[in-house]
């Protein structure tokens, strides 16, 4: 087990850490960070070098990290072990799925930084957030899905991901979380089936959808504003702008029900 104390050197080649990292500790302790990390919160990240990932040792090694913070997905990373020989302390935060381990993985990152009233602050506000834009049960939830289209492949987010959780907190219900878990991939006829009210997906990818043989069909892309396009930099973000991401979901769908 990581011991905490106040780590002064501290990189990270993780998105969610980045973010995290921001609200958790002192400017100058945080001394690289993950060269994935964008979004409209990235500009706090400043100039600070970026890292291609664990494999990146030399330059890791050249910036005296005394904590590397990390999230692997699935089986331990091997890599993290070569900066762990290397004599610096890693802190492994494991897979992202949404709202369910967020506030696990802040309370964890935070008290391995000796932060842990600093990080109940961050829950305590993520929390409150949620529950002030989650609408009423009683409150009516068009059924809606996240797709995706990468070339001629069709992706989801469902139960276990942060898609499902931006769904549920702007007030739509998950209409793949049934049927389907994690991140799915979709034949056009499993989407057919599912016939959702609404079509959620990243600014641009309504057209890539709609090139899609046998998408057209669709109930959604044949209804006017049956595809609700969000800026992927909230849309994709599993972490502290889930609350934003379901707040620009709600209003593009409210603008689309106007």
């Amino acid at each position: 087990m990581l011991p905490a104390r106040a780590y002064l050197r501290i990189a990270s080649v993780s998105s969610l850490a980045d973010q995290l990292l921001v609200e958790l500790v002192e400017p100058e302790r945080l001394v690289a960070v993950s060269a994935d990390t964008a979004g409209p919160t990235a500009f706090r990240l400043g100039a600070r070098p970026r890292l291609s990932g664990p494999d990146d040792l030399e330059r890791l090694l050249a910036l005296h990290p005394d904590l590397l913070v990390a999230s692997s997905f699935g089986n331990p990373d091997l890599r993290l072990e070569r900066v762990r020989a290397a004599g610096i302390a890693v802190l492994d935060l494991g897979e992202s799925r949404g709202l369910r381990t967020l506030a696990d993985t802040i309370r964890r990152l935070a008290g391995a930084l000796d932060a842990a009233p600093r990080g109940e602050r961050l829950v305590d506000a993520l929390v409150a957030r949620v529950c002030a834009l989650t609408p009423p049960g009683d409150a009516p939830r068009p059924r809606a899905l996240y797709l995706a289209a990468i070339a001629d492949r069709l992706f989801g987010g469902t139960v276990g991901t942060a898609y499902h959780d931006i769904l549920a907190t702007a007030g739509l219900d998950d209409a793949a979380a049934g049927r389907f878990r994690d991140w799915p991939q979709y034949a056009v006829e499993d989407v057919l089936a599912l016939d959702p009210d609404l079509i959620v997906t990243a600014t641009g990818g309504a057209d890539a959808l709609r090139r899609l043989p046998g998408i057209a069909d669709l109930r959604a892309c044949a209804t006017p504003g049956g595809i609700v396009e969000v800026d992927p930099g909230l849309l994709d973000d599993p972490g502290l702008l889930i609350p934003d991401a379901a707040a620009a979901l709600r209003r593009a769908v409210e603008a689309v029900e106007r």
